[in-house]
């Protein structure tokens, strides 16, 4: 009994594979982008006659967008440089995690 709770198979301080570890990243990452898009920056665009004023109204769920808060006077639109600001910077980090993990888990691995 205490020889199979002292196994090499069963110690909690084992460091896992280090591609599962990389897969693990891509999966979260790849969930993380699905449900930043399920849920994209709207905002309200005003159009009188001189000039076109945007007014951000935050992330909503895509299926239901925001109420306009100008009533008929406006239409609501995906702010799509904001979408794509939010990608960049997402995937940014996301590379930035996937090789800062390697020197870390090596480390761990010795």
């Amino acid at each position: 009994m205490v020889k199979i709770f002292l196994s090499s198979s069963t110690n909690p301080f084992t460091v896992p594979n280090f591609s599962t570890i990389r897969r693990t990243i891509r999966y979260a990452g790849t969930l993380l982008f699905v449900a930043m898009n399920l849920f994209p920056p709207w905002s309200a665009a005003i159009d009188p006659p001189k000039y076109m004023e945007k007014i951000p109204l935050g992330c909503h769920f895509i299926a239901y967008p925001p109420q306009s808060p100008f009533g008929y006077q406006s239409y609501i639109v995906i702010d799509f440089p904001r979408l794509i600001l939010e990608w960049v910077v997402f995937f940014a980090i996301m590379l930035v995690i996937y090789y800062a993990a390697e020197p870390v888990i090596k480390r761990f691995q010795k």
